[in-house]
C-alpha cells in the first residue's frame, strides 16, 4: 500500500487489491492506512457496496481515470 502511494505521488496510476477471509481485519487495515496517508496530504476515496463486486470498483476507476481498466485487473 505504501508503495502504491509513492507511485501515485510520482504521477503513476496504481490500484491495490486487498482480499482475504471475512474477519481478518481488511477494513481496519485500510481505514488506518487511509487515515495515515490522508494526514500526510493524500486524497483518499472511500466506498463500500452493499454486495461486493469488482465491477463496482472498476466503475470507480473508470470515473476517476477515464479509462476502462477491467482487462488489466479483473
Amino acid at each position: 500500500l505504501h508503495e502504491g502511494v509513492a507511485l501515485a505521488r510520482g504521477g503513476e496510476r496504481c490500484v491495490a487489491l486487498v482480499a482475504g477471509e471475512a474477519g481478518i481485519g481488511k477494513t481496519r487495515l485500510l481505514a488506518e492506512f487511509a487515515h495515515a496517508v490522508h494526514g500526510r496530504g493524500a486524497l483518499v476515496l472511500y466506498g463500500r457496496p452493499d454486495e461486493p463486486d469488482l465491477r463496482d470498483a472498476n466503475a470507480i476507476v473508470d470515473s476517476r481515470f477515464g479509462a476502462d481498466m477491467s482487462s488489466s485487473w479483473l
